[in-house]
This record gives C-alpha cells, sequence and structure tokens, in this order.
C-alpha cells in the first residue's frame, strides 16, 4: 500500500511538473493577447508585463471600460511611471479631459520615435494646440504604415473629422469596422462623422448600433433625438428625449 502511494505521489508531481512546464511565458500571453485585440503595432515596451497590461487597457478603453482601464493604467505607472501611453489613456478617460496630464504625457514621449509618438503625437496636436493639419498628417502616417489596423483607420477617422472632411472620415470609419465588425466604438464615431454631413437617416442606424453594445450611453438618445428634429420628425425626436431621461436615472441609480 505504500508502495501504491508513493507512486501515486510521483505520478502527481510529474503531473503538476508537466502542467507547469507548459503553462504559456509571459511573452507567449502577450502575443496571444496582441493577437486576439488585433494590436497591429509593435509593442511599446521591452517590459513584457507591461505589454500585457497595455494591451488590456486599450481594449478596455474601446470597450468603454473607463474602470477598469484606469486601474491598468495605475499598475502600468507603477511599473513605469514615465510610460506616457498610461498617462495619456487616463487623460481620455476623465470627462473633460485632464489637459494637464495629457501635457505631461506629451513631455514623456518627446523621447519616443517609434509609431507609438506618432499616435499620441496626432492626439497632443488637436487637443493641446488645436493643431488640426499635424494631426491630419501624423494619423494618416500610421494608416499608411499599418493599413490592416482598425486602430489606425479609426485614427484617421477621427482626424478627418476634426478637420471636416466628413466624407473621408466616414470612408476610415467604414474601414476600421471591415477590419473589426466588432469593433462597435466605432459606431459612434461613424455617427458623428454622418451626423456632421447632414446624413442623418445613417447617423441614427450607427448611433443605435453603438446603443446595443452599450446600452448605458443615455446620451446618445439625446443626440439621435437631435438628428430626428433635423428630419422634422418631432415624434420620433420626443420619444429619444424621454428615453434618455427614463435611461438617466436607472444609470445613476445604479
Amino acid at each position: 500500500m505504500k508502495q501504491l502511494n508513493y507512486i501515486f505521489s510521483v505520478v502527481l508531481i510529474c503531473i503538476s511538473f508537466s502542467a507547469c512546464n507548459n503553462k504559456p511565458s509571459l511573452k507567449e500571453e502577450v502575443l496571444t493577447l496582441k493577437n486576439e485585440w488585433g494590436f497591429n503595432f509593435p509593442l511599446p515596451s521591452e517590459n513584457d508585463s507591461i505589454n500585457l497590461l497595455y494591451i488590456q487597457m486599450e481594449e478596455s478603453y474601446f470597450t468603454l471600460k473607463f474602470d477598469k482601464m484606469d486601474s491598468l493604467a495605475k499598475k502600468i505607472l507603477s511599473i513605469d511611471s514615465t510610460f506616457y501611453m498610461a498617462l495619456s489613456f487616463q487623460a481620455f478617460g476623465a470627462w473633460p479631459f485632464d489637459l494637464e496630464k495629457l501635457k505631461l504625457a506629451k513631455e514623456y514621449s518627446l523621447k519616443d520615435t517609434s509609431v507609438h509618438q506618432l499616435i499620441f503625437g496626432g492626439d497632443y496636436s488637436y487637443w493641446i494646440e488645436h493643431d488640426t493639419i499635424s494631426a491630419l498628417k501624423q494619423y494618416t502616417e500610421v494608416y499608411t504604415r499599418y493599413p490592416d489596423s482598425k486602430i489606425a483607420a479609426w485614427l484617421a477617422g477621427m482626424a478627418s473629422l476634426w478637420s471636416k472632411d466628413y466624407q473621408m472620415a466616414i470612408s476610415y470609419y467604414k474601414k476600421s469596422l471591415e477590419i473589426d465588425p466588432e469593433f462597435y466604438h466605432a459606431y459612434y464615431d461613424l455617427g458623428d462623422a454622418y451626423l456632421e454631413n447632414k446624413e442623418y437617416i445613417n447617423a441614427i442606424e450607427n448611433y443605435t448600433e453603438f446603443l446595443k453594445h452599450y446600452p448605458d450611453k443615455y446620451r446618445i438618445h439625446n443626440v439621435i433625438g437631435d438628428a430626428y428634429s433635423s428630419l422634422s420628425d418631432s415624434i420620433n425626436a420626443n420619444k429619444q428625449y424621454h428615453m434618455a431621461d427614463s435611461l438617466k436615472n436607472i444609470v445613476e441609480a445604479k
């Protein structure tokens, strides 16, 4: 019996050891997540712990999970307090945007010569310097380098929207959704581009698609209401305004 117990223990140890050996490395975890999220850009850090947190932080931002995003940003900054991308995400997670934190992120970013500096440089140009020309130049350069990236297409769409080239913004946002039909955040921005282009039916359709995935964003119902008002459809406009008020009470009571 003792011999059987001994053999059983050895087998368990071997199984446990094998399981440990089969556990993916941190680098493998990063690459798997990079692939799942469709993160086409080079990894932003030589530290894989930061890379793992960063990709999760970006995904949280674009799925509107701002509390999770902020928590991940804090973890990154506890490892590297100068990691400007975490500061930038924190700045954009606040409303109104934290421009002082964005300025600090810009200071740290100047040493970076990678595509990440270009990406966030576009943000700095627009939000800090109100320079739409530089933002458009930088974001279209990112898209030229990475035409298969949903984020690159989305950024080019944002810069086109800021530059009031609404037709081009629509084209970029559509490209972003072609690359990843589940990149639901882009429906909101596509709605904005259609609204600015006075294509109200298309705007309503895209805002409605966005709300299917983010129903708590009750303020969008007011925007849809405004689009219906532009179509002289007061009945549907009032329905949307009423829905916004009703959902506001429910969401804020949570």
